[in-house]
């Protein structure tokens, strides 16, 4: 199964590494997980947002650990397709781009009211869904 996980998610999975964003993030790295360099970014800018920074503490080695290991686990996608009005936001055009270019089954993402049901073969799920499917 070929998966691609929102940066919300990965987020997510760095800030509460016991809860169920990190479970999603364990599951899809048993499947085909694939992210993109603008993706990571993502990860990355968030992460240095000060009033999660403020929340939260973690150094700037760890963000940049976080992100070189998640690149790692992965297979990294550079979208060549460029998507336009399929969502109101341009950064989840390009994150349904990675998802179409990698053949992903699944995108994974808490914001799916921001994307369609699906789009072309991918579907659009969260992450309470995809890990009542992986961990039946």
């Amino acid at each position: 199964m070929n998966v691609v996980l929102d940066a919300n998610i990965l987020v997510s999975a760095f800030l509460a590494p016991h809860g169920e964003d990190a479970r999603v993030l364990r599951q899809a790295q048993t499947q085909n997980l694939y992210l993109s360099p603008f993706i990571l970014s993502e990860v990355h800018r968030t992460l240095h947002y000060p009033r999660i920074r403020k929340k939260y503490r973690y150094s700037d080695a760890a963000i940049q650990r976080h992100v070189k290991d998640l690149a790692r686990i992965s297979m990294l996608i550079h979208p060549q397709r460029t998507l336009a009005n399929v969502c109101r936001d341009l950064d989840d055009n390009a994150v349904l781009a990675c998802a179409v270019e990698a053949n992903a089954d699944y995108l994974v993402t808490r914001n799916v009211k921001h994307f369609p049901k699906t789009y072309e073969e991918v579907k659009i799920i969260h992450p309470r869904q995809f890990l009542a499917m992986i961990e039946k």
